[in-house]
């Protein structure tokens, strides 16, 4: 009778362990990877912040125009882009983007590429904003409460990598004891550290993406031996900051040898272009591409036979780096402004002109 009432309380004991392991299981996998949060505007400082409900800034949101409407992005608390939202109005700001509710009923939501990737409904019948994937299944809510948007994940995506991104809490921005309640109207404290936002709002790459580009370049000397001193270039600036184009030139060759025809030998140029904007993530640099050349220059040059003068044909390794700045004054076309200088030390100016493919819109 003593050991089976001994078996009986091993057997408990051993059951009472399974089911903690499985609750600890279960509350770390449901609540370790949670990307609830909220927003909260920090009136002092003019930044929109993300906050885990530890009131720990772990993300921040930034307006940027976008072609006769807004994108509202996303960042983590390095600093990086992490999802974008496109909403179809011009008078938008940090305090009133989450407000349009009726009036844009259906936002696309993109991932930090600018793939769409789902889409921000209001659900006018209960109050709230339901985020679905691109299958149509719901990711979670954005819910106006106390005060301030809450947001929450649906359970089944808590640790979906169909949707959601990660914004991680940083111990340097973790709140301190002075903080104040998000409820309240005063500004956070001086010891908080937030992410390094700008009021300001500026044309960010996306706005140099997705462009066909033609460009005219000249040499600045107006000539160069065994070169063509004229250039054209196309490109394409894709939608992650690249820019990858091809130029081509040719002039009649310095020889006093010509064809019977009466045409004229050519000195040509073939090289491929790689381009990069400097910075990706906000502000002035992000229009200004870093790029370079590596093709062909073949060339005709005189030469002196037997039976007197005559021309020989030749050709060098190409290569050149320069800066192209795109200037984008009426969203479409963009305009750009060059400087090149190859590896024979000439240097070249030039002007282009890019037109903006737009992307296709989410429908559901």
């Amino acid at each position: 009778m003593s050991e089976l009432l001994e078996n009986l309380i091993l057997d408990n004991q051993l059951d009472m362990k399974k089911i903690t392991i499985n609750l600890v299981f279960l509350f770390f996998f449901s609540f370790g990877y949670s990307q609830d949060h909220y927003l909260y505007y920090d009136n002092f400082k003019n930044e929109m912040l993300i906050r885990n409900f530890s009131d720990k800034t772990i993300g921040s949101i930034r307006l940027v125009p976008f072609y006769n409407s807004h994108r509202v992005n996303y960042y983590d608390i390095d600093d990086k882009l992490v999802k974008s939202e496109k909403i179809d109005r011009t008078d938008l700001t940090l305090k009133n983007f989450m407000d349009t509710k009726e009036k844009n009923p259906e936002i696309t939501i993109s991932d930090k590429y600018y793939n769409e990737i789902g889409v921000r409904f209001w659900n006018k019948n209960i109050n709230q904003y339901d985020l679905f994937n691109m299958d149509d299944e719901p990711m979670g809510t954005y819910k106006f409460s106390s005060g301030k948007w809450e947001y929450r994940e649906t359970q089944n995506f808590k640790n979906s990598n169909s949707y959601v991104v990660l914004f991680k809490p940083n111990k340097s921005f973790s709140a301190s004891s002075n903080n104040t309640s998000p409820n309240s109207n005063q500004s956070v404290s001086s010891k908080v550290s937030t992410p390094k936002t700008s009021s300001k709002t500026y044309s960010r790459s996306y706005a140099y993406s997705g462009i066909l580009y033609a460009g005219y370049l000249v040499n600045n000397q107006g000539y160069a031996f065994q070169m063509p001193t004229s250039i054209f270039e196309m490109g394409y600036f894709d939608y992650s900051s690249n820019y990858f184009g091809f130029k081509f030139g040719s002039k009649a060759s310095d020889t006093p040898y010509q064809p019977d025809d009466g045409g004229s030998y050519a000195d040509q140029l073939y090289a491929f272009t790689y381009g990069r904007a400097i910075t990706s993530h906000g502000g002035f640099l992000d229009a200004l591409f870093l790029k370079g050349s590596l093709g062909y220059n073949p060339y005709n040059y005189a030469t002196v036979e037997s039976f007197g003068n005559f021309y020989d044909i030749g050709g060098d390794f190409y290569a050149d780096i320069g800066l192209k700045f795109l200037i984008d004054i009426l969203y479409s076309p963009i305009i750009s402004v060059e400087y090149n200088i190859d590896i024979k030390g000439y240097q070249y100016w030039g002007v282009g002109i890019g037109i903006v493919l737009w992307k296709n819109i989410l429908k559901r």
